[in-house]
């Protein structure tokens, strides 16, 4: 850790970079970080391939500063990625490659390690509950104050990577530091309608799509399910977020895991795996990974070009 802090003192001009299909974790680590450093003096440029959820838009403050256009290279003096430790999920794979030769880039994470593990600044421990909790631990040696903003934003990731407290990965650490953003000021209320809050009929005819279409696949082992991009356009969403949709199916007891399969892109097929089952020891991430993807062992994802079309009463995907 002790480099990455040196690193974050020295830098006048910092650029934070979460991954594409931001989550709670990844928009709250990163603007939590963000906060801080401005309290410190910084210069700061929060990036985002993919716009911020609008759940998370209606209370966060600051999440306006979140830009999906990088700066220029020579401005920035370091480039810290936070929730992931690989440089193509960050979608500006290039950009962050280069800085990483360059020795610009820092790293704050919680998955098995990827490309940017070797990055000299790095704060990495699979066994933490989020991002957000590892920003945590880097406060503190940064002297950052935690303000209600701050504390917000962190505890926004904390509660969606715990399912509200309710995942295995929530040890007694997730807990006491809940408790403390609290204390400090952190807005429970807001994230948990965020998270859990009131559903629109659509998304409730949304959800009853993908339940509709549940099946058993791999003998048994896998319970499978789709949304189309025509889906989205009959129920007139413009702006798919199906990372709350899969969330729906962390109560099944059958089989080992679920995938949902989502064009929420024209042309992209998203797959979002969960392992909820405790009677199960599949690791989610392994089949991620093999799709180019990755994640943890009870909650990865991937992307691949393709589309999803019904074919009577089937369905199929195409790749690109």
């Amino acid at each position: 850790m002790q480099k990455l802090i040196d690193q974050i003192k020295q830098a006048g001009r910092v650029l934070l970079l979460s991954h594409i299909n931001p989550d709670g974790d990844a928009v709250g680590s990163l603007l939590g970080l963000s906060l801080a450093l401005e309290e410190m003096g910084k210069t700061v440029f929060p990036c985002l391939h993919d716009p911020v959820p609008a759940a998370y838009q209606g209370y966060l403050q600051g999440w306006q500063k979140i830009s999906n256009q990088l700066p220029d290279a020579a401005e920035v003096d370091l480039c810290i990625v936070i929730d992931l430790s690989t440089s193509n999920r960050t979608g500006f794979t290039d950009f962050v490659q280069e800085l990483h030769r360059q020795h610009k880039v820092g790293v704050i994470d919680h998955h098995p390690a990827g490309d940017l593990g070797t990055a000299e600044g790095i704060v990495h421990d699979i066994e933490a509950s989020s991002a957000s909790e590892l920003v945590m631990r880097v406060l503190p040696e940064l002297g950052v104050r935690l303000t209600p903003a701050i504390a917000t934003a962190l505890l926004t990731g904390i509660y969606t990577d715990t399912g509200g407290f309710q995942y295995s990965n929530t040890t007694p650490q997730a807990l006491e530091l809940g408790g403390e953003l609290v204390r400090r000021g952190a807005r429970l209320q807001p994230i948990v309608k965020a998270m859990e809050g009131s559903r629109s009929l659509v998304d409730l005819k949304l959800l009853g799509l993908a339940l509709e279409r549940a099946m058993k696949r791999c003998d048994g082992q896998c319970i499978v399910t789709l949304i189309s991009r025509d889906d989205y356009a009959s129920l007139g969403i413009e702006d798919p977020e199906p990372i709350g949709l899969v969330g729906q199916f962390n109560d099944v007891n059958e089989g080992r895991f679920v995938l949902l399969l989502s064009e929420a892109q024209e042309g992209t097929i998203r797959g979002m795996l969960r392992n909820n089952n405790q009677n199960s020891t599949f690791k989610v991430n392994r089949l991620a990974r093999i799709m180019g993807g990755g994640g943890h062992d009870k909650a990865a994802g991937f992307s691949l070009p393709g589309h999803i079309k019904q074919q009577g009463a089937d369905w199929k995907i195409t790749p690109l």
